[in-house]
């Protein structure tokens, strides 16, 4: 009985020891390790000397860069006029005499270059027979004078090679709605795709106060259009798709631009809208990938 008792007891005060040392050993295994942290980090600064705190360089702030702008001093009109330096008026034609002026009805020569004279003879020419040029595969510049109010179809069907033209209009007539295929044979705007020749980089409109709606739809060789001074409007969809066009300076007096009238005009770097804008129509430079400055007087349709 009584060997119980001491062993009960025995047990009681090993369980009570356990409970009574074990806390305190963690205490001091804590505290030992806090000093040998203490005392490698003390030895690291004394290694590397007493430095003060350096706060982390802060991030870079972002400044937008402006885009290095296109800036080209080339006179383009003065270039295009250019092509023109040195050539006579043609000599080189048949006619028939009308009450109104000359139809010129027949070219005879064979020259590569050719300005269509406005006056033969003391008399007014003011219209072009169908075909007048065709199959002239030579011809790389011509010129038609503003006295000119009718043109022929076809005229230049097969001009594979020009490269320079300068007309009062695009249509048979001048105040129908003309498109560039039609000099060339097209029966629909559809033709600029086709008929018009990829020879042909300049085209210089020089009468007239609308470019109709598709006139030069999806010429897309055309690099430069000089349009007349007197222009007023440029119609829906006229210059769509004329995707290595880079120059074509609206003039000064322009009031309206037509539904996509440049759009997909991807070769365009700058653009100044006229202060004598009133309207302009949705998407008119949608599409112009390369544009980089716009000028514009107002925002908006009105």
């Amino acid at each position: 009985m009584n060997s119980n008792v001491r062993r009960c007891s025995l047990r009681s005060a090993r369980s009570s020891l356990h409970r009574t040392l074990f806390p305190t050993l963690c205490l001091i295994l804590c505290s030992a390790l806090c000093l040998v942290s203490v005392s490698c980090g003390k030895a690291n600064n004394d290694a590397n000397g007493d430095q003060e705190y350096q706060p982390p360089e802060p991030p870079a702030v972002f400044e937008p860069v402006a885009p290095d702008l296109t800036t080209d001093s080339t006179d383009y009109a003065a270039l295009a006029l250019a092509s023109f330096d040195g050539i006579s008026p043609s000599e080189e034609f048949q006619w028939e005499e009308t009450e109104d002026g000359l139809l010129l009805t027949s070219y005879t020569g064979d020259a590569d270059k050719i300005i269509i004279p406005s006056m033969i003879e003391g008399k007014t020419v003011i219209a072009l027979e169908d075909e007048l040029f065709a199959d002239h595969k030579t011809l790389t510049v011509l010129s038609i004078p503003d006295t000119v109010n009718r043109i022929g179809t076809s005229l230049l069907r097969g001009c594979q090679s020009l490269r320079v033209l300068r007309t009062p209009q695009l249509g048979q007539n001048r105040d129908d709605d003309g498109y560039l295929a039609y000099l060339f044979g097209a029966a629909s705007p559809v033709g600029n795709g086709y008929r018009v020749p990829s020879s042909l980089d300049t085209v210089i409109l020089t009468q007239g106060t609308e470019v109709a709606a598709y006139a030069f739809y999806g010429c897309s060789r055309l690099c430069m259009v000089l349009l007349p001074q007197a222009l007023d409007k440029i119609g829906n969809y006229a210059f769509f798709g004329c995707k290595a066009l880079h120059y074509v300076p609206l003039p000064e007096h322009l009031t309206s631009l037509g539904d996509a009238s440049f759009r997909e005009c991807t070769s365009l770097v700058q653009v100044t809208l006229p202060q004598t804008l009133s309207s302009v129509g949705l998407g008119v430079y949608l599409g112009c990938t390369k544009l980089e400055q716009l000028t514009l007087p107002f925002l908006g349709d009105g």
